[in-house]
């Protein structure tokens, strides 16, 4: 087998396919209180609806068909009958492919972050939710269709994998780039076409796409409350991405799903790492990088620890200040949808 063909690199729409396979939530019960669905979710506000909520004593402009004729008899005062309104409701999964997600200790990030936007496709087509996928890359952002349907659910499976496999080709020089690109559901299903996001706002020169473009592009789009799942470890989020999401908020929910190396809690362990000098390819162009090693010592490890935990309570104020739900994805996909079941934010 081709190193390049392990599952901890490669991404493939069958392997997206087969979260659907995945094990399931045990609870059957619908989320009721906060989640905003269409058809048998129940809303969270009263109004028309067939769903059943309460009954109380009739007030002046209470509408004559609501009035509950047999409870009005037996109590022998006249009551109405309120219903919870059905709402049509949307989720988009926002998937960070952006050149950095393309690295990890054990697994690259791109592959957790892309079979986890597929664990959740799947589980909102299962129970009738409208979902898009929208995919974000430092070229800018993919867009795949909104749907309900099975099929719509693999057309977004195909769209993440045709943009992981070229964003990896991208950044590859190594035999990758002669790697079989001819499957059918990767060429037919999917559309090459790349929006493009307005600048951000940053004093250095920018490289590659923030959170906050996304922000923005998503707030000039005009559509219904939604839930928005963000999945990234929301590195390099830009100055105006918690403005952005605070205005997002009074439409919908946010919600945070961090994905994170295990590298982030451990640190680097001690010993001696290889790297590649760039500065040799400056002098001798016509050579290949030259290796290098590091030595990484006790009191040099517990510093990167630090600051790499310095960094997730950063974020975590960043994401709690900008009105957002937070969810761990370092605990398994099935947690990850359990956890926005409970909360209403999935059926």
């Amino acid at each position: 087998m081709n190193a390049h063909d392990h599952e901890s690199v490669n991404l493939t729409v069958e392997t997206l396919l087969n979260e659907r396979h995945s094990i399931k939530t045990g609870s059957t019960r619908q989320p009721t209180g906060r989640g905003l669905w269409l058809g048998p979710f129940r809303g969270t506000r009263r109004g028309q609806g067939t769903d059943f909520d309460d009954l109380r004593h009739y007030s002046a402009g209470d509408d004559i068909r609501h009035i509950d004729w047999k409870a009005s008899a037996r109590t022998n005062s006249i009551h109405t009958r309120l219903y919870r309104e059905e709402r049509e409701f949307q989720i988009t999964l926002i998937v960070d492919f952006r050149d950095a997600m393309f690295a990890g200790s054990t697994q690259l990030q791109a592959v957790r972050v892309g079979r986890l936007a597929a664990r959740l496709l799947w589980q909102a087509a299962d129970g009738g939710c409208k979902a898009q996928i929208l995919i974000a890359t430092d070229e800018g952002i993919r867009l795949g269709k909104s749907g309900t349907s099975h099929q719509s659910a693999i057309d977004s499976c195909a769209l993440i994998a045709r943009a992981y496999k070229e964003t990896q080709l991208s950044l590859s020089d190594t035999d990758l780039k002669h790697a079989d690109t001819s499957d059918e559901l990767l060429n037919d299903a999917v559309s090459d076409s790349i929006i493009p996001l307005p600048p951000s706002e940053q004093d250095a020169p920018q490289t590659g796409v923030n959170l906050d473009q996304v922000a923005e592009w998503l707030l000039q789009r005009t559509e219904k409350s939604k839930n928005i799942f963000w999945l990234s470890p929301f590195n390099r989020c830009g100055r105006q991405f918690k403005k952005h999401l605070y205005l997002l908020s009074m439409r919908g929910n946010q919600i945070a799903i961090t994905v994170d190396d295990e590298l982030i809690n451990t640190g680097l362990p001690v010993g001696r790492y290889g790297y590649k000098d760039p500065d040799n390819t400056s002098i001798q162009p016509n050579r290949s990088k030259t290796t290098r090693l590091a030595l990484l010592g006790k009191r040099d490890s517990e510093r990167v620890i630090e600051t790499l935990l310095a960094m997730k309570r950063q974020r975590q104020i960043l994401l709690e200040e900008s009105m957002m739900s937070i969810v761990g994805a370092h605990e398994g996909n099935n947690q990850v949808v359990s956890s926005l079941r409970h909360h209403g934010f999935l059926p």
